[in-house]
């Protein structure tokens, strides 16, 4: 069975060595990287696991009025129809955890039945555990506090219900509703691990939540400098112009309950981190300054509450009026076109 795993990054270099390792040891046979204007040492190092046959990179620079992760995922789920079995479409800061060391990914996806077009993962958000700044071990080891499976903060639930898909590309009905579900074509459906219908709330969001078999270890906000350095700096790959506030943090800092479960890692997971280093062979310096720029960062001094939405628009003036300009051309363009019909006539 051929297991691919496919992602849009942006700035991910301190991280990506680790997430590679964790789903090549939870049995992935492909990886498909989208590179989304990266300048953190991030294009450098998939440039070079590319070249050493152990993904493929794609450069995927953002668009005015695009959606970098809709068109990456559309791409994906295209280029590989025919080519791959099944194809898990997450972010770099998502983890496919097993329930438990005897559950086996590829073995769950072949029992499924002929009618599966995907197989949705639902989330475990996982907070900062209070720690303010970043170190440089895996962040699988670092953060073992979790929300709560089913409760409310405030009134408003966990996002748990949220799932991501494993998909069968040959299943795939060319539209990406959001990053989080695919439409399928006519005849295939969504299941869970274990084989049962997917109960739909909408379009990415369950309606409950379960995480037998597999289930999707979030590492959301990481440490309060990560946040800082990292998420809220790059932006959203499905909404470029949104940037995550302060009030993100507070929102997704869950650390109800200890879940250490993949505190020791799975089998193979050291094994297949040394060969990736391996591989990245003179560019590996750019992987350990990634994480030393990473573990240095000495963030501002993080709030004692947060309020307001929780994020923003990032678009300049210069962005905005360069839209204003293009929708300016479009009109005259219209009126254009109307104008010479009616000469025609």
């Amino acid at each position: 069975m051929r297991l691919a795993l496919g992602a849009i990054v942006k700035n991910e270099a301190p991280y990506l060595i680790d997430w590679l390792a964790w789903h090549q040891a939870l049995g992935f046979t492909d990886f498909i990287i989208a590179d989304n204007d990266s300048t953190d040492g991030t294009t450098e190092i998939l440039s070079t696991l590319d070249r050493a046959g152990m993904l493929t990179h794609i450069k995927f620079p953002s668009v005015l009025y695009k959606k970098p992760q809709h068109d990456a995922y559309d791409h994906m789920c295209r280029r590989l129809s025919g080519r791959v079995d099944w194809l898990a479409l997450i972010d770099a800061d998502e983890f496919i955890m097993p329930e438990t060391s005897g559950d086996d990914l590829a073995t769950v996806l072949r029992s499924m039945p002929q009618d599966t077009g995907a197989v949705a993962l639902n989330w475990a958000i996982f907070g900062s555990g209070g720690h303010l700044r970043a170190q440089g071990d895996p962040v699988f080891q670092r953060f073992q506090m979790r929300g709560k499976k089913s409760s409310d903060r405030n009134g408003v639930p966990y996002p748990h219900q949220h799932y991501k898909m494993i998909i069968r590309p040959q299943c795939y009905a060319k539209k990406i509703i959001n990053p989080h579900h695919a439409r399928l074509r006519n005849g295939f459906g969504l299941r869970r691990a274990d084989g049962k219908a997917l109960g739909i709330d909408q379009h990415g969001i369950s309606t409950d939540i379960d995480w037998s078999r597999f289930r999707i270890n979030h590492y959301a906000t990481k440490s309060w400098s990560e946040f800082i350095q990292k998420k809220q700096s790059r932006g959203r790959a499905d909404c470029p112009d949104l940037v995550r506030n302060s009030a993100y943090f507070g929102n997704h800092d869950l650390n109800d309950e200890l879940d250490a479960s993949a505190q020791q890692g799975i089998p193979k997971f050291d094994e297949c981190k040394e060969n990736i280093l391996r591989a990245l062979g003179e560019s590996r310096p750019l992987y350990d300054i990634s994480v030393q720029n990473m573990v240095s960062f000495v963030p501002p001094e993080k709030p004692e509450t947060f309020a307001g939405a929780i994020e923003t628009s990032q678009a300049s003036p210069r962005t905005k009026n360069t839209a204003a300009r293009h929708l300016q051309k479009m009109k005259l363009r219209i009126i254009e076109a109307f104008s010479q019909m009616r000469i025609a006539r």
